[in-house]
């Protein structure tokens, strides 16, 4: 297509994946395939929209050229239909299942029968059938999909899909390609006559597929190749069939292919690494991601304790002062071990049951992610203290380690048999470089080499989870590793502080000071990588978040 094609076209309908997705995932509370935060949308004129990218996405360029305005998302109720509607949903596929991984998606199907609903629309408006027909046979379908048809569905096998094992490749392109013509066909029987049909694009070569030596994945690229094989001749019989349509294949493998084998001359400097996400500060990531503060998509996350909250987007259960054990932390007074959380988790799913149907509650609980961060306090506050407990003194330190990671199994695997899948387990932190625990501005390696033996039990323990559910998924955040970074780097970080807290800093001789009701905190505070005795500030917190975040391939 050329400039000259301005005017030319009445309205564009988009169908599609999250390459041209503009927000029709939005209003899903149970999908997280969606970017309506920043920084996606930072370039954009009216700021984030859904759009997977920085600002505008190659179906708004298209319709520049074509004469067109912006088309609007069909999650937009409120906007003008005339010029077209964009269908498209980040996820979905030619299959059904496809990307169901991700909560609620829109395939290629439903995305049909929107269309339907808004042909209805305009039949409403237009009286004429003439002026219908014409409408509906100068309007441009375009449509690309089917990569994710690869990459969230024959490839991730770990998410529960059996397609990878049920075909092979060659046989898995013709069923999408005989899906695909059919879907193709039930929009042409509406009655439009025009079609611009993208290949998929080689997913090999997305930064997440990238190999350590900046190499795309052709494994992954040979097989949508096969895919795109199929797509041309079937482009072509469409043409042959129907002499009163238009199809075009738009090369779209072929054009990014170049695009990035010649990525200088076009100007572009970064090829195998994201915008967003990219890695920083000598991070440990190797896969980053785009993030927001709230990384995954969600709202705040309120605590069990607060009764008026909204739990549908999750609850926060943890207790400052428990573990795993349950008389972890008890000489301070009452506080809520795991095993009194995870009951509480049961009132929450009762709840839950209650308010939708068992089908809505399982698939809530099957997308929903699991973050659990325990077993620091059952050695500051339990076997360290050989005053108030006796556990130091019971077990050696390979014992409680045993100890701690057979009962911590038994918690996990009661989480998991109420319906969760995804489990983001973290390793114990370096307790002995927490302020209370340096000396001499050392950190106390005693404590920090019990914990690891905990850690080092860690690793095994997910392993064999998901060795036993290959339902369900298991990821470790190296809590230790990146911790341990942040303090031998904190400058480097921005942190001029990391031996003693903001809020009960020394002063005038204090070698252990604590944050007092009425403290007066240092007004520097992101300088300081600690807030208290043991607790980081949230600038560490960010920087923490982050990089354990990226570090982690979230389940």
């Amino acid at each position: 297509m050329e400039a000259a094609d301005a005017g030319k076209y009445t309205a564009m309908y988009i169908f599609g994946d999250s390459l041209i997705d503009n927000g029709n995932n939005i209003n899903f509370p149970d999908s997280i395939a969606k970017a309506n935060f920043l920084p996606y949308g930072i370039d954009f004129a009216t700021g984030p929209t859904g759009r997977f990218c920085n600002g505008k996405i190659i179906v708004d360029f298209i319709a520049e050229l074509l004469g067109l305005p912006l088309i609007p998302s069909y999650a937009d109720t409120s906007a003008n239909i005339l010029y077209g509607v964009n269908y498209a949903s980040a996820g979905a596929g030619i299959l059904a299942d496809t990307g169901h991984n991700f909560g609620r998606v829109i395939p290629l199907g439903e995305q049909i029968s929107n269309f339907k609903k808004t042909v209805a629309q305009l039949r409403e408006r237009m009286e004429e059938e003439e002026m219908m027909r014409n409408y509906l046979g100068n309007a441009l379908v375009f449509m690309n999909v089917g990569a994710n048809d690869y990459l969230n569905n024959y490839l991730n096998l770990k998410s529960g899909y059996t397609s990878g094992l049920i075909y092979t490749p060659q046989e898995f392109a013709d069923l999408l390609i005989k899906l695909y013509r059919q879907h193709i066909l039930e929009i042409q029987g509406l009655g439009l006559r025009k079609f611009l049909i993208a290949e998929a694009s080689p997913i090999g070569c997305a930064p997440i597929e990238i190999t350590s030596n900046g190499e795309c994945n052709s494994s992954a690229n040979n097989m949508v190749k096969m895919f795109n094989l199929r797509l041309k001749p079937l482009v072509q019989s469409l043409k042959t069939e129907f002499l009163g349509s238009a199809f075009m294949l738009a090369p779209s493998f072929q054009v990014f292919t170049h695009l990035r084998d010649n990525a200088e001359a076009y100007g572009f400097k970064v090829k195998d690494e994201p915008c967003c996400g990219a890695s920083e500060n000598g991070g440990t990531n190797t896969k980053p991601r785009c993030y927001r503060t709230e990384m995954i998509g969600l709202p705040l996350i309120p605590s069990y304790a607060d009764m008026s909250a909204d739990t549908q987007y999750g609850v926060n259960y943890a207790s400052a002062g428990a573990g795993i054990l349950a008389d972890t932390g008890h000489y301070f007074g009452r506080v809520i071990p795991l095993s009194e959380q995870i009951s509480n988790f049961k009132k929450t799913v009762a709840g839950l049951r209650k308010r939708a149907q068992e089908k809505e509650v399982s698939m809530h609980l099957g997308n929903a992610l699991v973050f659990v961060d325990m077993g620091t306090n059952d050695y500051l506050n339990n076997y360290l203290k050989p005053g108030l407990y006796p556990s130091g003194l019971i077990y050696t330190s390979r014992e409680f380690a045993d100890l701690l990671t057979e009962q911590f199994r038994q918690q996990i695997l009661e989480i998991q048999g109420l319906g969760l899948r995804h489990f983001l387990i973290a390793e114990a932190s370096p307790i002995g470089c927490v302020p209370v625990e340096v000396s001499n501005g050392e950190c106390n390696s005693s404590a920090n080499n019990m914990v690891e033996m905990f850690n080092l039990r860690l690793e095994p323990l997910v392993r064999s989870l998901e060795s036993e559910f290959p339902g369900s998924a298991f990821a470790v955040a190296p809590s230790f590793q990146v911790f341990t970074h942040v303090y031998d780097n904190a400058e480097a970080y921005g942190f001029k502080v990391k031996d003693q807290g903001c809020c009960g800093r020394s002063a005038n001789g204090g070698t252990k000071p604590l944050c007092l009701r009425n403290s007066v905190p240092c007004p520097n505070r992101d300088e300081y990588l600690f807030w208290d005795f043991a607790h980081p500030t949230e600038a560490a917190n960010r920087v923490l978040a982050r990089l354990i975040y990226n570090a982690t391939q979230l389940p």
